[in-house]
């Protein structure tokens, strides 16, 4: 409108010469000008922050390792809905009632592995339990000497916490002393509590193809092989641990009674 009314003022010629003065350039900087001016108003409103706070948390609690057995025995459906399901379900139950607590799991077969670390993040310790299966040991059998001087070395030694290792397990150790494991444990200050799952009577192993036709295992003789319950060894490595064994036949909630005494325990502050 103001271009308008200036052209029909002034003579073609003028406006002519008036109007090449003017830059384009300096007419969409301008605009760039004020958009950035606009964008560093609403930063600036935002009042960005930039570093970092350390502050100092005091806790009180325990390290806790839980040993689980992933041998293919564990799979046995003597306790429903089959051996290792039931420990994982326990176990889960467990991690939702600690509270400043450091949980830590190890998986053990013929060898083990440290599954997670100690840590206080109970959702991250729930979805390592959750995909815990007996393929995540690839070596067979059932050596608890290990999975107990694997819980030694991982315990934090330089803080000084009540250190305890919860043993879940069928007891059929195939190889190694856990005896003495068990004793150079209490001499490190580890309270071992065993959880003994299945049962004494002996059930088949389940085997599956890979149609999900179920099967059980057999012994080179063609026999059907029976997994047991062996109690007296785990009740000799909870003696030897200074801890407890709890069948977990006949005390369903065989995590729940330990985590019962872990409360009476003096907690240390960290």
């Amino acid at each position: 409108r103001i271009r308008k009314l200036f052209s029909e003022k002034i003579s073609k010629t003028l406006w002519n010469k008036l109007e090449g003065d003017l830059s384009k350039f300096k007419k969409h900087l301008k605009f760039l000008f004020l958009i950035l001016a606009l964008l560093l108003f609403i930063f600036a409103l935002a009042n960005p922050l930039r570093g970092t706070k350390l502050e100092e948390v005091k806790q009180e609690g325990m390290d806790i390792f839980i040993a689980l057995d992933v041998s293919l025995s564990m799979t046995a459906e003597d306790v429903a809905p089959n051996r290792i399901e039931k420990a994982k379900f326990e176990i889960n139950k467990l991690i939702g009632k600690l509270s400043g607590d450091k949980i830590g799991l190890i998986i053990f077969s013929g060898t083990s592995y440290i599954q997670l670390p100690l840590t206080i993040d109970y959702s991250a310790a729930s979805m390592f339990v959750d995909v815990i299966g007996i393929d995540a040991v690839s070596t067979p059998g059932s050596i608890i000497e290990d999975a107990i001087r694997l819980a030694i070395k991982s315990f934090y030694q330089e803080k000084p916490a009540q250190k305890v290792l919860i043993i879940i397990t069928d007891g059929e150790s195939t190889e190694g002393d856990s005896y003495k494991a068990a004793e150079d444990a209490a001499k490190d200050g580890v309270m071992i509590y065993t959880i003994g799952i299945g049962t004494q009577d002996g059930t088949p192993i389940p085997i599956f193809d890979q149609y999900g036709k179920k099967d059980f295992k057999h012994d080179r003789s063609g026999n059907i092989v029976l997994t047991k319950l062996d109690e007296t060894g785990l009740i000799q490595i909870a003696n030897l641990g200074g801890g407890k064994y709890i069948n977990s036949k006949t005390n369903v909630d065989g995590l729940d009674e330990i985590f019962k005494d872990l409360n009476k325990l003096q907690k240390r502050e960290f």
